[in-house]
């Protein structure tokens, strides 16, 4: 499955076709006899540009949920001329003597190379939506994530992300809650064996930081704490009092 990574590399790959001017386009056309056919023009002179885009298109059209039947690289060109305004659009009926119809349309996505970086571009912001969901709701089947982040998700699915996310929420509620009676009792205790006043700025500081962003993130409990801020702040909040304002004297935070 192609994640936020691959649509953010794919991109990078785009900028890189030789494209003067935003010369590179596609036209398409379509009979109700015949079918569909696509043709990939660059500006002249850059011949290779075309070959490099279709590579590309075949690369994304084959990461994108469509039917299987369809083309890998004629998925991508479908998508850009669905997403932007169609140029020179044409729509003609030809009747024969027998009366039978043939119906022609068609017409050109005009900066191909622009349009498909800007599409990669929407398609990384989805994938990194869903990946940033998927990490804080494990519980919640992939599937079903996946679901209520396109249009038509159904209301079972819908229901299932925000049940969810209240019990996230209410989870996070109880960790500050939790974090924050461990302080106030932490500091009591120290209170209670020293004769200088502990506040919390002394278990930030004995922790090495010189402001207290990083405890307030761990105190908090924010995704922006780290691995680091769970290691000292928790060793330090298990040092028994007596010992803690002993480390103190020691660092010259109280004397």
């Amino acid at each position: 499955m192609a994640d936020s990574a691959f649509w953010r590399s794919l991109a990078t790959k785009f900028e890189k076709i030789d494209d003067p001017n935003e010369g590179l386009r596609l036209e398409w056309a379509r009979s109700n006899r015949t079918g569909e056919n696509w043709q990939i023009l660059s500006a002249p002179g850059y011949p290779d540009s075309t070959s490099y885009f279709l590579e590309l298109a075949s690369i994304a059209g084959a990461a994108l949920i469509l039917p299987d039947w369809i083309g890998d690289s004629v998925r991508w060109f479908s998508l850009l001329r669905d997403k932007y305004p169609i140029h020179a659009p044409r729509n003609t009926t030809i009747t024969d003597p027998d009366g039978s119809e043939e119906i022609l349309t068609g017409g050109a996505v005009l900066q191909a190379k622009r349009k498909s970086i800007e599409q990669c571009s929407i398609l990384e912001a989805q994938e990194t939506r869903k990946e940033w969901l998927l990490e804080r709701v494990p519980r919640v089947p992939a599937n079903a994530l996946i679901g209520a982040m396109m249009s038509g998700t159904t209301d079972d699915a819908k229901r299932l992300v925000i049940t969810e996310a209240k019990r996230i929420a209410g989870s996070g509620e109880d960790c500050k809650r939790q974090r924050r009676d461990q302080i106030g009792t932490f500091l009591a205790r120290c209170n209670e064996v020293s004769s200088k006043r502990i506040y919390k700025r002394h278990i930030w500081r004995s922790a090495g930081h010189s402001n207290a962003r990083q405890f307030e993130y761990w105190q908090e409990c924010s995704r922006k704490a780290t691995n680091e801020d769970e290691r000292n702040f928790g060793r330090i909040l298990k040092t028994k009092p007596a010992d803690f304002v002993a480390l103190l004297e020691r660092q010259k935070l109280i004397s």
